[in-house]
């Protein structure tokens, strides 16, 4: 169910979600929320709790994507163990405005950046809101909002969903903090275990560049080298992250 607060209370979902388990006990279900005083009130009536938060303004200029994280870290101190999944913004808020410049899409890098700061915070699985959506704007022309409508966006999930399909399952198994290995200002690190695999995921959350230095003492390694296609290049062991970069480094 999406977004059932504050129209449909706790107790409604929760019957609904028992007659669906009556009928088909195979069958998963998930609420979505999007409004972080309403977290704790849906725990019993899913599967797989589900939070949507939309840090892009309708007319773009985001200076912080830091909602992501906030939401997930909110979201999991309600729901510790369970599925959480996340609805990651690739969409232009409605309702659409005449002019396409106060009205934007996400960034690829945006959408990337949005992507690994849920899965740093502990989300297990991502959702790409929306593909196809469509509205009608004030002079009766239809405008696409999903990322159907946009080429760019579109095209860069070649790249990053390989990266998600190989990542995703290393996370949730293997996710460990890593605030003692890279630091620098409002920089987001995770570090996950996989096997005999470490990987250092960096995240910059703002939209201005960010410098990470890596303690590769702390990390008990002696060299780390770019693992996923976008990741910045390293300078010795320090990274300087674009806006909205992220840099997934192998740790050896």
């Amino acid at each position: 169910m999406d977004e059932p607060y504050p129209a449909i209370g706790p107790e409604v979902v929760e019957a609904g979600f028992r007659a669906v388990q009556r009928a088909d006990r195979y069958h998963p279900q998930l609420v979505c929320l999007n409004d972080p005083s309403s977290f704790g009130l849906y725990t019993k009536a899913c599967h797989i709790y589900c939070c949507d938060p939309y840090p892009i303004p309708r007319a773009g200029g985001a200076t912080s994507l830091k909602m992501v994280a906030d939401f997930v870290d909110a979201m999991r101190a309600k729901w510790p163990t369970g599925p959480l999944w996340v609805a990651i913004q690739s969409h232009r808020n409605p309702p659409p405005v005449p002019d396409d410049s106060r009205w934007v899409w996400p960034s690829p890098a945006q959408v990337r950046c949005m992507s690994f700061l849920a899965l740093n915070h502990g989300a297990t699985g991502l959702l790409f809101y929306a593909f196809g959506d469509a509205y009608t704007d004030q002079e009766g022309r239809v405008r696409g909002s999903g990322f159907a409508y946009n080429a760019e966006l579109f095209a860069s999930y070649r790249e990053l969903n390989p990266v998600l399909a190989d990542l995703g399952p290393k996370y949730v198994t293997g996710l460990r903090p890593a605030t003692s290995i890279a630091h620098g200002p409002d920089v987001d690190c995770a570090l996950v275990v996989s096997g005999g695999q470490r990987l250092l995921i960096i995240v910059n959350p703002v939209a201005q560049e960010r410098v990470a230095s890596v303690d590769l003492a702390a990390a008990e390694a002696t060299s780390l080298r770019p693992y996923a296609p976008f990741s910045p290049p390293l300078r010795g062991a320090a990274v300087s992250l674009p806006a909205f970069g992220v840099g997934v480094y192998e740790l050896r």
